[in-house]
């Protein structure tokens, strides 16, 4: 019921934004989002019917969603660049050393 209400919320303030903020490709955006999420679930459910550890399964179906969301397109090489360099910055930061 949790889970339920929370979609419900979710669904209902996307459409609220699309219709009276912004427009965006509302349908093809969340049939990718939902293609992306089908190996997620598979692989979790999957795992787990194997027999795999929790932590183990959820980390490897993270994963394999990540590379789902690459695949359809949803996140762009431009925005893994940014992370990255994001990430080393950040990184430097923490040693201290000049930017």
């Amino acid at each position: 019921a949790d889970l339920a209400s929370a979609l419900l919320v979710f669904g209902l303030g996307a459409l609220y934004v699309h219709l009276r903020i912004v427009r965006w490709p509302l349908l093809p955006t969340l049939g990718r989002l939902t293609f992306a999420a089908l190996p997620f679930i598979g692989s979790l459910v999957g795992l787990r019917a194997l027999g795999v550890n929790w932590l183990v399964a959820v980390v490897v179906s993270w994963s394999v969603y990540a590379i789902s969301l690459r695949i359809c397109g949803i996140i762009t090489e431009d925005e893994i660049l940014w992370v990255q360099q994001f990430l080393e910055q950040r990184n430097l930061a923490k040693r201290g050393m000049p930017q």
